[in-house]
């Protein structure tokens, strides 16, 4: 196949070493990864030489190497997901797809977004050379004149639209035309790129050094003479190539950091996050494949700083090491991006959540609708272990009682312990709560088993619904009276219109600070049951 030792069948080693010492015991080895190629108008096999040989040199392994053609790249979009920030808006989605500030829009070009969008007057680069019959270079060539223009408008990084004239067609609005001749250097008939797969242990070269030294700063021009750019700047017409490099052409590219070696190998290479060393270690770290899937296309995140910027950016000249720890301390500062309360997911699982009477509320929600099924439970459990191994917890606390439903099968997919938090009367060798308020009325006080929390343990708590708080409070309450702190209380539903209020009460009990996430608001749980005729209100109250 295409990828060789080191990206398919067991983990390797080195994946396993980065793990532990991600998670804090001592590596045996630090070992970086990387993919470079040489560019479409560097492949000889000259070249090709001469970047074999400097990678070796330098004491880096070449663990699988190999061609890609035009029409592999072409077809499988292998170039635009590699420049998936630019290439998303020219090729991948359609103008429709696209978050588009509509004020600066209208702003550039006198017309509304809604009603571009409604002529269909809008396209991305790749339907605009259909549309007006032009091939990629006379794209660009328009593009320079509607720049020169100043009928482009920017909406943000890699993100432009620009109002393109070709006589005797209408005009259109078109997304980043400028991409069309970058990808052309890679599709079009004849072209490829050569790769090489390597790693290398980091003592021996930094990161910063294996692109500054080894391989060259983007412009060649400035490459250290015996760099790979370098090199190939001062022997292009040795090596066979048809002109000089240049700061587009500058002979080879590589990864910026071991993240982006990962995300361009999953991207060429058809590698996986589960056996790819770097990606196993990062899985095994507690950053969950979800996550890592999102930032294989470089998002903007949330830094730790409060500032947001490009993921690649953060990890930029990071060592193996390094990349998997600051992964980490990003993953915890962007968990709220991995599902938002009300998002495509928590949509669709809501659709099986239905409400109906019960004890004077008009709308009490039941979570018997998706646990009839299983697909929909396994897709919840799934959304949690993403969201808490990320956050990372010592142990989780069900609340009574349907917290004993969900919480287990979470705990277990952490591989975390698991504890009840009970009323009075129903457990045995237990400390409680003070008596707390809920929706239904007063109740005794909450208990918790002695020793399930230890001083300083990061304790989860779950229930399915959460609305005035009351028993998630004597929870909390539980979990402090032993010497724990409660990372979240996590919960299948909220009921928002209670938010204000149980602020205010968390305030009063000194609790605040304390975070409350739930996947799904009553606002899109519109699903009403349907009840037999015979149906009687005749339940507990809770």
């Amino acid at each position: 196949g295409r990828v060789g030792g080191g990206l398919r069948g067991e983990r390797s080693s080195a994946a396993r070493d980065m793990a532990a010492a991600a998670t804090g015991a001592e590596p045996l080895t630090a070992v970086n990864c990387a993919f470079v190629f040489v560019k479409p108008h560097a492949v000889t096999e000259a070249t090709k030489d001469l970047v074999r040989e400097g990678l070796t040199r330098r004491g880096l392994r070449i663990l699988n190497e190999g061609s890609l053609d035009a029409a592999e790249i072409d077809s499988k979009k292998l170039i635009d997901q590699h420049y998936y920030a630019i290439a998303s808006k020219a090729t991948i989605l359609k103008p429709a797809q696209l978050n588009v500030p509509a004020d600066k829009f209208e702003a550039q070009f006198g017309l509304s977004w809604a009603n571009a969008l409604a002529q269909g007057s809008v396209f991305n680069a790749m339907d605009a050379c259909a549309v007006l019959g032009l091939d990629a270079d006379a794209l660009d060539a328009e593009w320079a004149k509607a720049k020169k223009a100043k009928k482009l408008v920017k909406f943000g990084g890699g993100f432009y639209c620009g109002l393109i004239e070709v006589e005797g067609k209408a005009p259109i609005y078109v997304f980043n035309g400028f991409f069309m001749s970058m990808r052309s250097k890679f599709t079009a008939p004849g072209a490829s790129i050569y790769y090489y797969v390597v790693d290398w242990d980091s003592a021996a070269l930094s990161w910063a050094d294996f692109r500054g030294q080894l391989l060259g700063p983007t412009d060649p021009s400035e490459a250290p003479a015996d760099s790979l750019r370098g090199q190939i700047a001062s022997r292009w017409q040795e090596l066979g190539l048809a002109a000089a490099p240049n700061v587009g052409d500058n002979g080879v590219h590589a990864s910026a950091s071991p993240f982006e070696g990962l995300a361009e190998r999953l991207n060429w290479c058809g590698a996986t996050l589960e056996t790819d060393p770097f990606g196993a270690a990062l899985l095994q770290s507690g950053v969950c494949a979800e996550m890592l899937q999102q930032w294989t296309v470089d998002p903007q995140v949330n830094y730790v700083d409060g500032s947001r910027g490009s993921l690649f950016d953060a990890l930029e000249d990071t060592d193996a090491l390094d990349c998997i720890s600051k992964c980490r301390t990003l993953a915890r500062a962007n968990v709220d991006f991995l599902y938002e309360q009300d998002g495509t997911a928590a949509r669709e699982i809501a659709k099986v959540i239905p409400y109906f009477p019960f004890k004077g509320i008009p709308k009490f929600y039941d979570i018997g609708g998706f646990l009839s099924m299983p697909e929909v439970f396994q897709q919840i459990v799934d959304i949690f272990v993403a969201r808490y191994g990320t956050l990372e917890v010592d142990s989780i606390g069900g609340l009574d009682a349907r917290g004993f439903i969900l919480g287990p099968p979470i705990a277990l997919a952490l591989k975390k312990p698991f504890f009840m938090l009970r009323k009075k009367g129903k457990m045995p060798n237990a400390r409680f709560s003070q008596p707390y308020e809920t929706e239904y009325g007063t109740r005794e006080g909450l208990g918790i088993p002695r020793g399930a929390v230890k001083e300083g343990d990061r304790v989860l708590l779950i229930d399915d619904l959460v609305a005035t708080g009351g028993t998630l409070s004597a929870g909390i309450e539980c979990v402090k009276m032993c010497g724990g702190t409660v990372v979240e209380c996590a919960c299948i539903v909220e009921l928002k219109f209670f938010r204000e209020s149980r602020q205010k009460f968390y305030e009063s009990c000194g609790i605040a600070d304390v975070p409350i996430w739930a996947l799904i608001s009553e606002e899109i749980l519109e699903t009403e049951a349907e009840l037999p005729a015979d149906y009687q209100d005749d339940g507990e109250e809770h």
